[in-house]
């Protein structure tokens, strides 16, 4: 099985969120059952940045972010980008091309 999950899973695996241990689960869940977990091109930007807002509202130090960024590396997580990884959901139901 693929997944591509959305950043903020991720990031509630390293900031303590209300959905954090969801994610903690769903993640042991998919490395167990050796998921292949598919991020996109733009997904470390999303995660900096949410790393980052944290910081500014005072939620987290800069150093915690640092070594949150070092944690969320660690996992085994597989680039997927480009048009070609984009376009295999043009035709899946409840894509909303308009």
């Amino acid at each position: 099985m693929k997944v591509v999950p959305d950043s903020n899973l991720i990031v509630a695996l390293v900031i303590s969120l209300p959905y954090s241990q969801a994610a903690s689960d769903k993640m042991r869940q998919w490395q167990q059952e050796k998921t292949d977990i598919l991020v996109p091109f733009l997904w470390s930007y999303e995660i900096v940045s949410t790393l980052r807002k944290a910081v500014a509202i005072g939620n987290i130090s800069s150093e915690d972010a640092a070594a949150n960024l070092q944690d969320i590396v660690s996992y085994r997580l597989t680039r997927a980008g480009g048009f070609r990884f984009c376009s295999r959901d043009f035709n899946r139901p409840g894509y909303n091309h308009h």
